[in-house]
């Protein structure tokens, strides 16, 4: 026996919005800031200064490491080359991510740079987002999906936009300037808030 399940096909609310320039970078900025927010929640007692000095410590030994591996061979021993190259890709990562923690405006930066890639790459530039009583959807050029209210952990409000958290460890993005003040209610009604 099958059980037909009918679904709501009249949405609360329907949000069509445009991709411009100006909303993805602020939507890229924005969840930036929610992830780093995130990450102080989650771990309050590291503060700023223990992760560089985790992947400054990580950096010197990999520079030490790399010295005795100059020192115990010639450079002329295949494996001992590969793992110096290894090291030295290593070493660039750690100090990649330790100038993010250092320097926030560089990732501000990277992500607007980002955005702007991802602008260019996109075909059609509208999104469209339906709030159901029983879920949510939006429909991009990228993709369409079908969110179900619990499937959404939360909501939170940063900066300029609304940051969705899916249990897939997904985030959806939309600027709150495209919400009535009716739709966030509903939104936040039908998700748990995460407020920062």
């Amino acid at each position: 026996m099958y059980a037909f399940v009918m679904q709501n096909t009249t949405p609360r609310f329907s949000i069509q919005y445009e991709l411009t320039e100006e909303i993805v970078r602020q939507e890229g900025v924005d969840l930036m800031e929610f992830r780093l927010s995130r990450l102080k929640q989650k771990y309050p007692e590291w503060g700023t200064a223990k992760p560089l000095l985790l992947l400054g410590l990580a950096a010197v030994q990999l520079v030490v490491a790399m010295g005795l591996l100059i020192w115990i061979s010639d450079g002329k021993d295949i494996i001992m080359t590969t793992l110096l190259v290894l090291g030295g890709i290593a070493l660039v990562v750690l100090l990649y991510k330790a100038s993010f923690y250092a320097m926030p405006f560089l990732g501000r930066w990277l992500m607007r740079w980002q955005s702007d890639r991802y602008l260019r790459s996109q075909e059609h530039r509208r999104i469209e987002w339906r709030l159901y009583d029983d879920r949510l959807e939006t429909d991009s050029a990228a993709i369409q999906r079908n969110i179900p209210w619990s499937d959404i952990m939360g909501t939170a409000q940063v900066g300029q936009s609304i940051v969705l958290s899916l249990k897939s460890r997904q985030e959806l993005v939309m600027p709150r300037s495209v919400l009535s003040k009716d739709a966030q209610t509903f939104l936040q009604q039908h998700t748990i808030s995460q407020e920062n």
